[in-house]
C-alpha cells in the first residue's frame, strides 16, 4: 500500500502468505477507515474480495479474474460487464508493467446510518480517515478528500 492509500501493492509477492496479509491489511483500512459517497448517500464497505492473476508468473492465477485492461491499472473504479452488464464493482490494484490484474470487489454495503450492520454496532455516522468519491474519475483522483476536508464540494 502507498503511503495513506489502502489500497495493496501486489508487485513482488512470492506466495499465499504475503497475498493474504496485504489483502488482510487493505480491507481493514477500506472496511474500517473509508466510506463510499455518492451525493448525500454513504455507505461502509462490510465485504471485500481479492480477485488477482499474475500473468507473468504462477504466484497466483485466479480463473474468476476478469483481467480486463483497467484491472490492470491501480486506484481505478472497475465496473464489471459480464456475465451481466453492471453486475459489482471493484477498486483496481493491478500494474500492468509487472502483468498484475486486480480487483479488490467490493462484494457488500451497508448505510452508515439505520443499516442492519450500523444499527447493530451502534455506528451514527462513525469515525473514518476518508471517503471514497463514487463520482469521482478514479478512487484517489483529485476530487477524493479526506472526510473532514471542509473545502470539498459534494455538489
Amino acid at each position: 500500500m502507498g503511503l495513506g492509500s489502502p489500497i495493496p501493492d501486489f508487485v513482488g509477492v512470492s506466495g499465499f502468505k504475503e497475498i493474504q496479509e496485504r489483502f488482510m491489511d487493505a480491507a481493514q483500512s477500506i472496511m474500517v477507515d473509508y466510506e463510499i459517497v455518492r451525493g448525500a448517500n454513504r455507505w461502509r464497505t462490510t465485504a471485500l474480495e481479492l480477485y488477482l492473476f499474475t500473468e507473468t508468473s504462477n504466484v497466483w492465477r485466479d480463473p474468476n479474474t476478469h483481467r480486463n485492461p483497467e484491472q490492470a491499472y491501480s486506484g481505478t473504479w472497475y465496473v464489471h460487464r459480464r456475465p451481466m452488464n453492471r453486475s459489482g464493482l471493484d477498486i483496481t490494484a493491478g500494474n500492468i508493467r509487472h502483468g498484475l490484474y486486480v480487483g479488490l470487489l467490493i462484494r457488500e454495503i451497508d448505510l452508515i446510518d439505520g443499516g442492519p450492520v450500523a444499527r447493530l454496532v451502534g455506528i451514527k455516522g462513525g469515525v473514518v480517515s476518508g471517503v471514497f468519491n463514487l463520482e469521482s474519475s478514479s478512487v484517489e483522483a483529485l476530487d477524493w478528500r479526506p472526510r473532514h476536508d471542509e473545502q470539498y464540494d459534494e455538489a
